[in-house]
């Protein structure tokens, strides 16, 4: 089947705009209605069976005529995207469907910054009368996602799409013969991860989106009990109203049985127990991003999923085989996701490898603008970058430096900007690169992926600006590891894949680092990590770390808690399914006990029935004089300081590195006032460094721990490359464990421990101080030794 050109004409009608994406068994396009007057915007899904006997063509004509009369059921809905068009030509089978264009109910939902109830059952109330409508058609979706629900430009309501996993319910023989499994994980309940989904399948999956907006976590941070399956939420949702709480807890229930059966049953529950909604939909306040070329997502759906279950059992092997692999197809093939840019040419070619919204190194914007910026200059920045970017994709590297460094002019404090800049440079002349990547966690912690990528960026701009190593400059690929461990891997594998990346830095997260280092080390590639757990202390031969282990923070904490406070009992609050709190757990534990003084309590925080008041009295009841916060991630930041506010600074705060953030300034104030955090390096405690010099003038404001301990990080690859005359893997290996190694760093040498451990680590303890020249009016001062 040949790939269709643009301006080819389809039916007389539909002009194909460009190719967006293709599989094993045909081709998706964007096109345009020239039978209309404006030539609307359109999708365009081409198949062609692999089937030579005209009788098994007849059966997948029949086949996709269903599907067709299904889709066009379905657009009848003014929230579901219309089927347009389908028709044969030549034996092979065309779907065209409307194009919604609007922002994905991803770009709404922001990690750290929960819904107010209002805005959720607006949500709730939108989606539930389009699933309503979907299942009174005999329909179950399958992939209810914030992916797959949009809020269209036109008029802000929500459009829910991505039919192409539908599967019509016909009667008791289709309930027994078993389903094509298809789903999100996160999202998809137990039964629909058997093979058997239901329509309250649907509903579990639009409750799992409630309760992400409703606590600002991302989707696969919530742990399950154990015994019963159920989803553990409550504890991050503590402003939510009993109504909404138990409706949401019964959407999730783990056995279909004990959930709701029908859309109307919620919708009913949400009329008794909840705030009214308006009937215009709530409009969130998002940045003007037209003006800067920002990509938009548009989305299409269509199907191929269903067949009558007796015809499987009829037909002639060869045809089953070819009627599964069209339904795999259309699976897996499905929302592919164009992203248009106001200010590009639509008929430009859509790169969407699923891998390029996650690792780049100048083709693509990973880390989007910011909402809190809407200042002019930030604006032209934009702007710049977006222009930048695209002369990456047309390989004019001259072009993409002039805009890059403009962008820079206009804000300068930005690492992804300046490293794909510094990667433009290296290629005008087409020069040999080294290449390192760095894996950060913009899905999860922007402000920490930031701090690393400022860290990684000084490293390169110092080394190119000297005439590279052993004069080849230095590229950069960022690779954002997702948000999810699995995600992690899948990125780990595509680095450790590509033979010409000599190096990492990362991960921050330490479950990142365990769940990665296999993968490293499979594929002989160094890391060097920002992870303080001890577990990866003897992890892997290929795993290295620039921050000091937990072990030194605890014992830090520990002795400022027993000598300069003179407090001997501490309540601690954690949360055991993250490796880093229970590792600092462990050792805090035991530094304790080793100096002399006791803890009175150990608080989980993460227990369904967890009670900020309850356990902050029960504390103080048992004579704590001392509170020790260890929050996993910056979500849980803020459980920390809601434990904080309640303490009411009768007890002394001690805080772990995951504390140093703007977060605790922000929301606590004067709640975190005199609170101790164990950190790994602060600028005032070595302000004349080279180091602090240069990233004042780099970036126009101070760096913190993280933007150190990864430009020493990117210091060691740098010196261990420069030390081999043809840098390669293992070498990079061999040079980084060898006793003498020896890179210079922010503040001290980086060289490295038969552990993997860092040697000559050190902590720096900061108190929060009130700062008149801070934006919140707190700051984080170092503490002498």
């Amino acid at each position: 089947m040949a790939v269709l050109q643009p301006n080819n004409l389809l039916d007389g009608r539909y002009r194909i705009v460009s190719h967006l994406a293709e599989g094993g068994f045909g081709y998706t396009y964007l096109a345009e209605d020239t039978r209309r007057p404006s030539c609307p915007k359109c999708f365009v899904k081409q198949l062609k069976p692999d089937i030579s006997n005209s009788g098994m063509l007849d059966d997948v004509r029949r086949l996709f005529r269903t599907e067709a009369e299904t889709l066009e059921k379905l657009g009848e809905h003014p929230q579901i995207p219309r089927l347009l068009a389908y028709f044969e030509k030549d034996g092979e089978f065309y779907l065209v469907q409307e194009l919604i264009k609007g922002d994905t109910l991803r770009d709404e939902l922001k990690l750290g910054e929960p819904w107010s109830e209002k805005q959720i059952c607006q949500m709730l109330v939108e989606v539930l009368e389009i699933l309503d409508f979907v299942h009174e058609n005999q329909v179950i979706h399958r992939d209810v996602k914030p992916d797959n629900i949009i809020r269209r430009y036109e008029d802000k309501r929500l459009a829910l799409v991505d039919f192409g996993s539908v599967k019509q319910i016909r009667g008791y023989e289709s309930q027994i013969m078993g389903t094509v499994v298809v789903g999100t994980r996160g999202y998809m309940p137990t039964e629909q991860g058997r093979g058997s989904p239901r329509y309250n399948s649907d509903l579990y999956a639009l409750g799992m989106i409630a309760i992400q907006s409703a606590t600002g976590l991302n989707i696969n941070q919530f742990p399950e009990d154990s015994e019963t399956g159920e989803i553990i939420w409550q504890p991050w949702a503590r402003d939510l109203s009993d109504g909404l709480a138990s409706i949401l807890s019964k959407m999730v229930r783990h056995h279909f049985g004990d959930r709701y059966q029908s859309s109307q049953e919620v919708l009913q529950e949400l009329e008794k127990n909840t705030p009214l909604v308006d009937k215009t939909p709530y409009i969130e306040q998002k940045i003007t991003s037209l003006k800067l070329g920002v990509n938009h997502f548009t989305h299409f759906s269509t199907a191929w999923d269903a067949a009558k279950r007796k015809l499987f059992i009829t037909l002639p092997l060869a045809l089953i085989i070819t009627l599964f692999g069209l339904i795999s197809w259309f699976l897996t093939e499905k929302s592919q996701e164009t992203q248009v840019s106001e200010q590009l040419s639509v008929s430009s070619e859509v790169d969407i490898n699923p891998n390029t919204t996650f690792i780049s190194s100048g083709t693509t914007a990973l880390i989007k603008p910011k909402e809190t910026e809407q200042t002019g200059k930030y604006q032209a920045f934009q702007l710049a970058k977006q222009q930048g970017i695209k002369a990456m994709e047309t390989g004019d590297y001259l072009l993409a430096v002039n805009f890059f460094e403009q962008a820079l002019q206009q804000y300068r404090n930005a690492p992804e900007t300046r490293i794909y800049r510094n990667n433009a440079r290296s290629q005008v002349q087409n020069q040999k690169t080294y290449t390192i990547a760095v894996a950060v966690p913009i899905s999860l912690d922007l402000e920490a992926a930031e701090a690393m990528l400022r860290g990684v960026a000084q490293a390169q701009d110092e080394i190119n600006q000297a005439g590279g190593i052993n004069g080849i400059p230095l590229r950069v690929v960022i690779a954002n590891d997702g948000d999810d461990l699995e995600m992690a891997k899948n990125i780990a594998s595509e680095l450790g894949q590509n033979k010409e990346v000599l190096g990492v830095v990362g991960h921050y997260y330490s479950s990142r680092t365990l769940a990665t280092g296999k993968t490293y080390e499979d594929n002989q590639l160094v890391a060097i990590a920002l992870s303080s757990s001890t577990e990866i202390e003897n992890f892997s031969d290929y795993v290295f770390r620039t921050s000091p282990s937990d072990k030194l923070t605890a014992q830090a904490l520990a002795h400022h808690m027993l000598t300069k406070w003179e407090k001997n009992k501490v309540a601690i609050f954690y949360d055991p399914n993250s490796k880093y709190s229970m590792s600092l757990r462990k050792e805090f534990v035991r530094a304790v006990n080793f100096l002399g003084g006791q803890v009175v309590m150990q608080s989980d925080w993460s227990i369904d029935n967890f009670n900020v008041n309850h356990e902050v009295a029960k504390a103080i009841d048992r004579e704590a004089e001392v509170m020790m916060l260890m929050p996993d991630n910056a979500v849980q930041i803020r459980l920390g300081i809601k434990v904080a506010q309640i303490s009411k600074q009768r007890l002394k705060l001690l805080g772990g590195d995951v504390m140093y953030s703007p977060k605790t300034l922000e929301f606590g104030a004067e709640n975190v006032l005199d609170m101790v955090i164990g950190a790994f390096w602060h600028i005032d405690a070595d302000p004349d460094s080279k180091f602090s010099l240069k990233s004042k003038r780099l970036w126009g404001a101070e760096v913190n721990w993280i933007s150190a301990m990864a430009y020493d990080a990117t210091q060691a690859l740098i010196q261990a490359l420069s030390l081999q005359s043809n840098p390669n893997r293992i070498g990079m290996q061999q040079v980084l464990s060898k006793s003498d190694f020896s890179a210079s760093g922010a503040s001290n040498p980086v060289s490295f421990l038969s552990s993997g451990n860092r040697a000559q680590a050190k902590i720096q303890l900061v108190e929060i101080i009130k700062d008149r020249e801070s934006k919140t009016g707190y700051g984080f001062d170092p503490i002498a030794d």
